[in-house]
């Protein structure tokens, strides 16, 4: 019986050997398995964060950038106003001039008249634009200009000379705007220098 008993205390022992080292290698292949994992994860948490933190960068130059340009157009906005509001003053400025001063300003407008031109003016204009006046700055020119009804030409201010050939629009209105094309950059370098 004590051979039974040691072949069965020796089986037991193989098994709780084998057992033991089965658990032994076990454990160091899922501890293995496990550091495995984990640097992969560690790894990955890296990538993640190094590819948010350059996203994050990407997200605010984008909305500096998009800040910058509206802040561009602001100014450029309010710029614009300015020079608005200063050509539409200038245009104030010349719908007051007194009567002498506004006659000398159509006088230099008739300059580019040509002979059979109807002038048109405003209605506000029929009293102080008359057909002896026309004719007084017209005198040694030999240039003959009819006059047309004011109702059947719209003219706020200034005058507007018909050929057969071309309408000559001497609208203070249209006489500022030719005036702001050649002028506007450097009335804006005067409101606004460059700090």
């Amino acid at each position: 019986m004590s051979d039974t008993l040691t072949i069965a205390e020796r089986i037991i022992n193989d098994a709780e050997n084998i057992a033991k080292s089965t658990i032994e290698e076990g454990t160091i292949k899922a501890n293995s398995i496990i550091d495995y994992a984990q640097m992969q994860a560690d790894l990955y948490q890296e990538h993640s964060n190094a590819e948010c933190e350059k996203l994050a960068d990407e997200i605010i130059r984008r909305k500096q950038s998009a800040a910058a340009a509206t802040v561009r157009k602001l100014i450029l906005k309010a710029k614009k106003e300015a020079i608005d509001q200063a050509f539409a003053r200038a245009e104030e400025l010349l719908a007051s001039l007194s009567r002498t001063e506004y006659l000398a300003l159509i006088k230099s407008l008739l300059s580019i008249a040509e002979d059979g031109d109807t002038l048109y003016r405003s209605v506000k204009d029929k009293r102080v634009i008359t057909k002896t006046f026309v004719d007084s700055c017209m005198l040694g020119t030999g240039i003959k200009i009819e006059m047309g009804n004011p109702d059947d030409f719209t003219v706020k201010s200034g005058i507007v000379l018909v050929s057969k050939n071309a309408n000559k629009d001497c609208t203070l209105a249209s006489e500022l705007d030719l005036l702001r094309t050649e002028i506007e950059s450097e009335v804006a370098s005067i409101l606004f220098p460059e700090t």
